[in-house]
């Protein structure tokens, strides 16, 4: 997942209700889509009356373009100052530039790694650092990217119980602490000044942190999320979720760290609740049909809220008036990364091959990028 920070991909899978407890409260009409790795599509958007927007591509691309990265997509993250957003697949990491849709880099993440790797990603809050996780064989590794010079100008890679890659990271918006979810089933945290490593824990693929690096959430086996005190290091709330599950319930922080939003279904419909913090009480609860949702992510002002999953619809709500305002309908298979544009008017949300740009007030696919490289 955040929305404008970005995060790393998450996956998740819902069947049973699910039940939140708390031990204590916390602390303190350009018409595009971009299909990453297969190719780039022309396409159109239809609208349906109401006052709910649903907005759907067509079942078939009008005309191929271009061919654009190899593989799934894996991370998107917009910029949270704009300008840019970051795409990963099992190829690459690419920068676009927002306002003229030109590739402006294909960052050499694992250059010389023999094996396939996925990658991760995540923005400081003021758009300086993107930080990278990668899966690359023998061992993986973090590094931290200048967004000014394009240069790595850190590695996180000095952790002793390190034994497989970096499967997620999340970097808090205030830049001070890093999370990284490894394949030996570990999430290190790190103090980004000193790059000391503060501590490892076990814990899931689903990580995320708060605003201020203050708290974690991290998912667990059997549908289990428990939010950590990244200070102490102990967990001290739990969300549960389905029943006998192998994964975790998506959970998102708002970008002032007032809400925590968590998803539950049951059946064929969604629930999305809103807790306040840190009093933990319920302030709402965002409801739609639909089946396993694996994402979410806030707008930069914490008015929006979007969800996707495996049913290739993009669903919005309005957070204070608890009111779906918006779905989006386009050709991806398992939605697992969405993020919002720094000013909210655009939403990226990016499944198998294909990453699409929407117009969030029209529900319009805006231009994408295009690219030459093979």
């Amino acid at each position: 997942m955040s929305g404008a920070r970005g995060r790393g991909v998450r996956t998740h899978s819902h069947r049973a209700k699910a039940a939140t407890t708390f031990a204590r409260p916390p602390p303190a009409a350009s018409r595009r889509a971009l299909w990453t790795g297969l190719l780039v599509a022309v396409v159109s958007a239809t609208a349906s009356a109401g006052p709910l927007h649903q907005r759907q591509a067509p079942s078939e691309p009008a005309r191929r373009v271009a061919h654009v990265g190899i593989g799934r997509v894996q991370a998107l993250a917009f910029s949270p100052v704009g300008g840019r957003l970051a795409v990963a697949t099992t190829g690459a990491l690419e920068l676009w530039n927002t306002e003229t849709w030109e590739r402006e880099a294909v960052l050499p993440v694992d250059e010389g790694k023999p094996f396939p790797r996925s990658l991760s990603l995540s923005f400081s809050g003021n758009g300086a650092v993107l930080a990278v996780g990668s899966s690359g064989y023998p061992r993986g590794g973090i590094a931290l990217w200048s967004m000014t010079s394009l240069t790595v100008v850190a590695t996180l890679n000095d952790s002793p119980r390190r034994t497989g890659g970096v499967g997620a990271v999340n970097l808090s918006a205030d830049g001070s602490v890093l999370a990284a979810y490894t394949h030996g089933g570990k999430v290190e945290l790190w103090d980004i000044q000193s790059m000391a490593l503060l501590r490892i824990v076990d814990g899931g693929p689903d990580i995320n942190l708060s605003p201020d690096g203050s708290l974690l959430t991290m998912a667990g086996q059997g549908g289990v999320t428990r939010v950590w005190d990244v200070a102490t290091g102990t967990a001290f709330a739990r969300i549960e979720g389905q029943a006998g599950g192998t994964a975790g319930t998506p959970v998102e922080f708002s970008p002032d760290g007032t809400m925590l939003a968590a998803v539950h279904g049951w059946d064929g419909q969604v629930w999305v609740r809103l807790w306040e913090l840190p009093s933990h009480r319920k302030v709402g609860t965002l409801e739609d049909e639909g089946h396993h949702i694996e994402t979410l992510a806030f707008s930069a002002d914490g008015a929006r809220l979007a969800a996707a999953g495996g049913d290739e619809v993009v669903r919005l709500w309005d957070v204070r008036s608890s009111r779906l305002v918006a779905r989006f309908r386009g050709r991806q298979d398992r939605i697992n990364s969405l993020s919002f544009s720094a000013d909210g008017s655009m939403l990226a949300s990016g499944g198998g091959g294909v990453v699409l740009v929407w117009d969030v007030a029209t529900g319009r696919v805006r231009r994408p990028p295009r690219s030459d490289r093979p």
